[in-house]
C-alpha cells in the first residue's frame, strides 16, 4: 500500500482504541526509508562471515536477493551433523544481532521452498516468540532449522509427502504463473505433478518446468560462488560541503585516480563502477544529519578498463543528468566487478582508429551511459530452424562474452542436430538408381544463400499461383512483380515444444525486372509472404 495510507490506517487504529488502552500502552509507529542497495552491501558482508563454514558461497540468483547459499556436502562430519551444523551458524549470526532461518535440503530450489513453508508454519504457530530476544537461542535453535529427509535420486524427492505438501509458490515462479495455477485448483504440489509436462510447457511457459526440475534435483542448478574481492574502493568526506559541479568533479578525478592506480597493480580493469553520494535532503533544516540520503551511479563497462579519465567522464555524464538535493558532504566511489585488463601488441603500421579495440570500448561506454545500457545491445546466433528467431540480443555493458571454440568435425564423430531432417534440392548430389533425381526449371542445383536484408516480420503478398510450386506472379508495394526465374523449395518446420508450429515452403525468386526475393508459403494459412531480399 502506499505510505500515506498506511499512516491513516494507523491513525485510524490509534482513536479507535484510544479508550480502551492507557496512553503508556499507546503503541508507536516507525517508518523506514528503503534502501535496497544498503540492504545488498549488508547481505553479502553476511555472506563473506560464512566463510567459515562453507568453501562455497553464494548470494541468491535475484533482482533483491534475500537469502546466502552454502554448499555443506560431505561437511557434516567435521560439524557432527547436519543440525550441528545449523546450531552452530544460528549461534554465530545471533551474536551479530540477526535471527536466520535455516533450510537443508539435497537441492537450491528445494532448500529455498522448503525454508519458506517450514517457518511460515512455525511462526504461526508460535507468533514471535522466536523473535523475542537473543537470550532464547538455546531454546528455540531447533525450531529454526529445517531439515530435508535423505533420498538418493530425484524420483524420491517428487514423490516423497514432505515435498508433494508444499505449496507451488515454493518453486521461484513468477507470481502471474502462480494467480494461473490458482484459478485452475492447483495449491499444492501433488497437484502440479499429476498434469502432463509437455501440456505445462507450452501453456505457462519453461520456466515452471525449470524450476521444478530443479528443486527436484533432475536438473542440475549450482550456487555461483562469492569471494571477497580486493579492497577497490575510496571515500572522501568534504570540509565544506558544496554542490558545486566542478568542486565534486574534482574530488571524483583525485578518488578515482587512486583507485585506478591499485587497480593497474593489481594488473585489473574495472568493469562495474559504483559512486554515493551523500547529500543533503531538499526539507532538511540545519543540524538535521537524519535526513541526508545517498545518490547512487551505477556504470557498467563493456571492457575492463583502468583509465582515470575515461572512468571521470563517464560518471560526468551521470551528474549531468542527475539532480542533487543538496549539498554534498561525502564522496564513495568502489569497483563492485574488476577483471584483468587485456594486453595486446600493436602493429608497427597500426594506425586505424576503427580497429582500436579501446576506443570501441570506450564509445561503448560513453552510448550506455547516454542512452542507457539496456539500448546498447550486441546479438549471438542461436541455432534453430525459424529464421526470424535464429538470433537473441543481449547488453554489451556488463555482459560477460564467451569466447567459443571451435570444434574440429571428424568423420567418426557427427554432431547430433534437432533440426527436421528434410533433403533439400539445393545440395548438390550425383542421383542413383534408388533415388531419381527429378529436375525441375525452379530445382536446379544451386546453393540456397540467405538474403542480406531479413525483414522484421514476414509481410503477407497478393500472390497467384496455379500449382504448389511458386507464384506466377505476386504484388510488391503496389508494383505487380512477374516471375522469371526460382528456386526452391526449402521446407522449413518447426517442433511443437517452441509453441506455434511453423510450415514453410520457401523460394528464392528473381523477377523479370532483375529484383531478387525471398518469400515462403504458409502451409497451414495457404498464404504467401516476403521474408528478405537480395
Amino acid at each position: 500500500m502506499l505510505l500515506s495510507e498506511a499512516k491513516s490506517l494507523i491513525k485510524q487504529a490509534s482513536q479507535k482504541n484510544s479508550t480502551k488502552i492507557t496512553p503508556s500502552q499507546t503503541p508507536r509507529s516507525f517508518f523506514i526509508h528503503h534502501d535496497p542497495e544498503r540492504d545488498l552491501e549488508a547481505l553479502e558482508s553476511l555472506a563473506d562471515e560464512c566463510e567459515i563454514f562453507s568453501p562455497i558461497v553464494g548470494l541468491e540468483q535475484a533482482e533483491q536477493p534475500n537469502c546466502i547459499y552454502l554448499d555443506i556436502t560431505g561437511l557434516k562430519q567435521l560439524f557432527q551433523g547436519e543440525k550441528n551444523l545449523g546450531e552452530q551458524i544460528l549461534e554465530y549470526f545471533s551474536t551479530l544481532g540477526y535471527w536466520p532461518c535455516i533450510s537443508i535440503a539435497h537441492t537450491i530450489g528445494l532448500a529455498w521452498g522448503f525454508k519458506n513453508e517450514a517457518f511460515r508454519k512455525e511462526d504461526s504457530r508460535s507468533g514471535s516468540k522466536n523473535y523475542s530476544s537473543a537470550d532464547n537461542t538455546t531454546a528455540t535453535t531447533s525450531k529454526r532449522i529445517a531439515i530435508f529427509p535423505e533420498v538418493n535420486h530425484w524420483h524420491e524427492i517428487a514423490q516423497h509427502p514432505e515435498f508433494t505438501r508444499l505449496p507451488i509458490n515454493c518453486l521461484r515462479i513468477p507470481d502471474s504463473t502462480i494467480s494461473t495455477l490458482h484459478q485452475l485448483g492447483i495449491v499444492r504440489m501433488q497437484q502440479l505433478l499429476q498434469l502432463p509436462r509437455t501440456s505445462l510447457a507450452s501453456r505457462l511457459g519453461t520456466d515452471l518446468i525449470q524450476r521444478l526440475d530443479q528443486a527436484t534435483g533432475r536438473r542440475h542448478e549450482v550456487i555461483v560462488a562469492r569471494h571477497k574481492p580486493p579492497h577497490f574502493q575510496t571515500e572522501f568526506l568534504i570540509d565544506h560541503p558544496s554542490c558545486h559541479p566542478e568542486t565534486i568533479k574534482t574530488v571524483i578525478r583525485s578518488e578515482l585516480t587512486k583507485i585506478c592506480i591499485v587497480l593497474q597493480q593489481h594488473q585489473k580493469g574495472a568493469l562495474q563502477i559504483h559512486c554515493r553520494l551523500l547529500c543533503d535532503s531538499e526539507n532538511q533544516q540545519d543540524g538535521d544529519n537524519d535526513k541526508k540520503k545517498f545518490i547512487s551511479i551505477r556504470i557498467g563497462l563493456f571492457q575492463p578498463t583502468a583509465i582515470s579519465s575515461h572512468l571521470v567522464e563517464l560518471i560526468q555524464m551521470q551528474l549531468e543528468q542527475l539532480h542533487l538535493p543538496g549539498n554534498v558532504h561525502e564522496v564513495r566511489i568502489s569497483i563492485p566487478q574488476s577483471s584483468l585488463l587485456i594486453q595486446k601488441q600493436k602493429r608497427l603500421f597500426d594506425d586505424n582508429p576503427r580497429d582500436d579495440p579501446i576506443l570501441l570500448a570506450q564509445l561503448v561506454n560513453r552510448l550506455g551511459v547516454r542512452l542507457g545500457e539496456d539500448k546498447v545491445l550486441g546479438f549471438s546466433v542461436c541455432p534453430g530452424n525459424q529464421p526470424e528467431l535464429d538470433f537473441q540480443y543481449y547488453r554489451l555493458a556488463s555482459h560477460p562474452r564467451l569466447k567459443r571454440r571451435k570444434q574440429k568435425r571428424t568423420d567418426t564423430k557427427k554432431q547430433k542436430s534437432n533440426n527436421i531432417a528434410i533433403p533439400s534440392p539445393f545440395q548438390e548430389r550425383t542421383p542413383s538408381k534408388q533415388d531419381q533425381w527429378k529436375k525441375r526449371p525452379w530445382q536446379s542445383p544451386r546453393p540456397l544463400d540467405r538474403p542480406p536484408r531479413m525483414l522484421p516480420k514476414p509481410v503477407q503478398l497478393q500472390a497467384f499461383s496455379t500449382t504448389d510450386g511458386p507464384p506466377a506472379l505476386f504484388l510488391w508495394r503496389g508494383i505487380r512483380q512477374k516471375v522469371a526465374t526460382c528456386w526452391g523449395p526449402e521446407r522449413i518446420q518447426t517442433g511443437w515444444w517452441q509453441g506455434i508450429m511453423a510450415e514453410r515452403d520457401y523460394w528464392q525468386i528473381e523477377t523479370e525486372n532483375g529484383s531478387r526475393f525471398w518469400i515462403f508459403r504458409d502451409l497451414r494459412k495457404k498464404q504467401w509472404y516476403i521474408h528478405g531480399t537480395f
